[in-house]
């Protein structure tokens, strides 16, 4: 089986850290997607399979003052998922992926910090199939 999704997060996770003692940049991400292709071979109502894609992301830093820099990252996405047909028109699907976005660096108007993100991801979703 070859198919191919596109994932939207809808969830805005933050990061905060310290530049100097006192002053707390956050990092939050502006945009998210993740667009992969899969590959995979149905045996009975298992379906393994493995994907790789491309993951995206706009990130924006917050200061509690001067610039507020941004920055669009693109990376990798690699994985593998296991998807079970529970009825005729319902599957359950667990995935683990890879996600490898470049470090950038963020100009906070004479403090410079590097930031991408190497994370490892666990899904359980749950399919509808009309």
């Amino acid at each position: 089986m070859l198919g191919a999704f596109v994932t939207v997060p809808i969830t805005r996770l933050k990061a905060d850290f310290t530049l100097v003692p006192g002053v707390v940049f956050n990092l939050r991400p502006q945009s998210a997607v993740i667009g992969a292709v899969r590959l995979g071979y149905a045996v009975n109502n298992f379906l393994p399979y493995v994907f790789g894609g491309v993951a995206y992301s706009k990130i924006e830093a917050t200061s509690p003052f001067g610039p507020s820099p941004s920055n669009e990252h693109v990376g990798s996405v690699i994985g593998v998922g296991l998807e079970y047909r529970v009825a005729q028109h319902w599957s359950v699907d667990f995935r683990y992926a890879r996600i490898s976005l470049p470090k950038k660096t963020y100009d906070f108007g004479g403090g410079f910090e590097q930031y991408g993100e190497d994370s490892n991801n666990y899904k359980i979703a749950g399919y509808y199939r009309f």
